[in-house]
C-alpha cells in the first residue's frame, strides 16, 4: 500500500509539471496528505496492521511476489506453488476465526502518573467466559501516541481453559509530559500459525499524566530575602516545628481547629484558640514564559494536536524542565512556593504541604502549552500579587520591553528578583546593565541539564 502510494503521487506530481491546467485544478491533492487523516489511519489499522501479525505481513507479501512471474504467462507453471500454499495457508489460518465469538473478560491495572522516560507497565486479568479453551492468547496496545514507544513483549498464554484467568504485562515507554489517553488495549488469539489476529477481548484505559522530567539541582545560594507573614510560620515538612506561643484568645469563625486550646475550653466554658507570634517568612514566586511568536513553525507544530503531548517547542520544553526542578530545590529548603505563573495562567498557593505542593506543582507543568497572546495582557492581574512574594524568579524565552515591564513591577514591589533566560540565540533587545548581577542566560541544553 505505501509502494502505491508513493508511485501514485509521483505521476500526480510529474503532471502537475507538465500541464500547468492539471495543476490548477488539483493544487492541495496528495496521498501523504490522506495518509495522516484520520480516516486513512482507522482504515489501515483495521485492513493491514491489526489483523495481519508481521509474519503474516511477510507471507502476504512474498505470495504476492512470487506470484508474480506466473502472472506474466499461463505457459509457466511456477505460480502455481505459491498459489496453491497461499490457498492451504488462509484455509488453516482461517480455521483461528472460530475464536472471533470466544470471548474473555479484560480488566487491567495502571498508575495514574508516571515521568517522562518512564515505563507505564499495564497489569492485565484475562478470565475465559466461553465454553472452549482459547490458544495462543496475547495483548497489545496498539497505535500508541506517537511519543509512546511500546516494548516487545513476547509472552503468549498458550492455551487458556474455560473458565481460567492469566494475568498479563503491556508495556510502554513514555516519551513526552502530557495527559495521554491510550487507545483500548485489545487481548487478541493468533492461533493457529500466527498469521492472523483474532480478538477475543478489550478494555479502556483511563487516561494517564505523564510528569515532566527533571534534574535535581543542589543548593543554590540565591539571596530571596524574608517578607512578614501574619498568622505564623507556614507547613512544613518537619514535624513539630511551630512559631512562638503568645497567649490565648476566643475563638472567631475562620481560626484553624489544630490551634483550639482544649484544657482553656474546659476550664472556661466557651471556646478558646492559641495565639502565635507574628513571623517573617519567605514566599517565592515562579514566573514561566511560555509566549512564543506566532509564525509557521509553530503553527506546523500545533496544527493536530495539543503540544504539551505532541513535542511541543524545544525552548519551551527546556523552559518547563528548568522551572520543575527549580521548584523540586526550593522544596527541598522548605521555601513555601505561593505563586506560580505559567504563561497565561496564574496559580496561588496558600495552604499547602511541601510534599503535596510539588506533586501538584508537576501536574500543573504537565499540561502547559506554549501560549500565542500578547506578554503585556496576560501578565496584567499578575502585578498585585508581588507585594506579597519575597522573590521572584522569572524564567524567560526572550527579552523585551513587555518582559522588563514585568520584572520592573516585581522589583518595585520590593522582591528580591532572579531571571534566567533560555535561548540559544540572542534576545531581540538587549539585556539592561542594571540586571545582569542577578540574571544568567542557558542554553536548551544547560537549561534541560539543570546547569545553574
Amino acid at each position: 500500500m505505501k509502494l502505491l502510494a508513493r508511485a501514485l503521487q509521483y505521476v500526480v506530481e510529474t503532471w502537475r509539471r507538465r500541464d500547468p491546467q492539471f495543476a490548477g485544478a488539483v493544487p492541495e491533492f496528495s496521498l501523504f496528505s490522506l495518509r495522516h487523516s484520520p480516516l486513512w489511519r482507522s482504515l489501515m489499522f483495521h485492513v493491514w496492521d491489526y489483523p495481519f501479525t508481521r509474519p503474516g505481513k511477510l507471507m502476504i507479501a512474498a505470495f504476492f511476489f512470487s506470484s508474480l512471474p506466473g502472472a506474466i504467462t499461463d505457459e509457466v507453471p511456477m505460480y502455481m506453488v505459491p498459489v496453491t500454499l497461499l490457498a492451504v495457508v488462509l484455509m488453516v489460518s482461517g480455521m483461528g476465526s472460530v475464536f472471533r465469538w470466544a470471548k474473555v473478560e479484560v480488566t487491567a491495572r495502571l498508575p495514574d502518573r508516571i515521568h517522562t522516560g518512564q515505563m507505564l507497565s499495564i497489569v492485565l486479568t484475562a478470565r475465559n467466559v466461553s465454553w472452549l479453551p482459547i490458544y495462543d492468547v496475547s495483548a497489545a496496545c496498539f497505535s500508541p501516541p506517537s511519543s509512546w514507544a511500546p516494548i516487545r513483549d513476547d509472552s503468549v498464554c498458550r492455551s487458556l481453559p474455560p473458565g481460567k484467568s492469566v494475568e498479563l504485562v503491556v508495556q510502554l515507554v513514555a516519551g513526552r509530559r502530557g495527559l495521554y489517553q491510550l487507545p483500548p488495549l485489545r487481548v487478541f488469539s493468533t492461533f493457529p500459525f500466527n498469521l492472523f489476529r483474532n480478538e477475543v477481548g478489550r478494555t479502556l484505559l483511563k487516561p494517564v499524566l505523564v510528569l515532566p522530567d527533571f534534574p535535581e539541582l543542589p543548593r543554590l545560594t540565591w539571596h530571596m530575602g524574608d517578607r512578614f507573614q501574619p498568622g505564623g510560620l507556614s507547613l512544613t515538612a518537619r514535624v513539630g516545628e511551630s512559631p512562638e506561643y503568645v497567649g490565648n484568645r476566643e475563638y472567631q469563625p475562620g481560626d484553624a481547629l489544630r490551634r483550639i486550646d482544649f484544657r482553656s475550653w474546659a476550664r472556661l466554658a466557651r471556646p478558646v484558640v492559641k495565639e502565635y507570634h507574628d513571623e517573617l517568612n519567605r514566599r517565592v514566586g515562579l514566573v514561566l514564559d511560555t509566549f512564543v511568536p506566532a509564525g509557521p513553525r509553530f503553527a506546523f507544530r500545533s496544527k493536530s494536536r495539543s503540544p504539551a503531548a505532541s513535542g511541543g517547542l524545544p525552548e519551551v520544553e527546556a523552559a518547563i524542565s528548568l522551572t520543575a526542578a527549580i521548584a523540586d530545590m526550593l522544596v527541598r529548603e522548605e521555601t513555601q512556593i505561593q505563586l506560580l505563573v505559567t504563561g497565561s495562567q496564574m496559580h496561588v498557593f496558600d495552604r499547602f504541604q511541601h510534599q503535596a505542593q510539588i506533586e501538584h506543582l508537576l501536574e500543573i507543568l504537565a499540561t502547559v502549552d506554549p501560549s500565542r497572546s500578547k506578554f503585556e495582557m496576560a501578565h496584567l492581574p499578575l502585578v498585585p500579587e508581588f507585594s506579597r512574594l519575597s522573590a521572584v524568579i522569572f524564567v524567560l524565552l526572550d527579552w523585551d520591553e513587555p518582559r522588563r515591564k514585568l520584572v520592573r513591577a516585581a522589583k518595585d514591589a520590593g522582591c528580591h528578583i532572579r531571571l534566567l533566560l533560555v535561548r540559544d540565540g540572542k534576545t531581540s533587545e538587549p539585556l539592561d546593565e542594571t540586571l545582569r548581577g542577578v540574571t544568567q542566560t542557558l542554553s536548551l541544553r544547560a537549561a534541560v541539564a539543570g546547569e545553574l
